[in-house]
């Protein structure tokens, strides 16, 4: 649309407003595990154009910046305690299963999701409680 004012012409464009179809969402605060024990780092996503098409599908978790799993065409998981369901992922749910975590395990994961075009991803920061001993009180 083009519009005059005297001497002043103004070319006003019309370039609707899109929002990404990918979404992604997990815990805001971080999550707490104790040594010894299994903790699920959530993610899950919805593509709000349609049904996850695994040919255009690709997901990749990180601690810090080393790779964990990634799934492009197949799940990979290199962490040797970690566990993922490929079916799940298909079904938008990219959680990923860490067992027996130790005090090395606390760090930010990242959840990241591409489901193309789209790319979303979501950071969740895991706290190890280190185990210690209260002092005994005599009475």
């Amino acid at each position: 649309m083009l519009l005059s004012f005297g001497y002043v012409t103004c070319l006003l464009l019309y370039l609707p407003f899109t929002q990404a179809a990918l979404t992604i969402t997990g815990p805001e605060g971080p999550i707490q595990a104790k040594p010894g024990s299994d903790v699920l780092l959530p993610c899950h996503f919805e593509d709000s154009s349609g049904p996850i098409d695994p040919k255009r599908l690709a997901m990749i978790w990180r601690m810090g910046s080393r790779d964990i799993a990634k799934y492009e065409d197949k799940l990979e998981v290199f962490h040797p305690r970690a566990k993922m369901s490929s079916e799940e992922l298909l079904r938008g749910n990219a959680s990923i299963l860490l067992q027996n975590v130790q005090g090395a395990d606390g760090s930010t994961y990242t959840c990241s999701v591409i489901h193309s075009p789209d790319k979303e991803e979501k950071s969740i920061e895991l706290k190890v409680e280190e185990n210690f001993l209260l002092p005994e009180w005599g009475v």
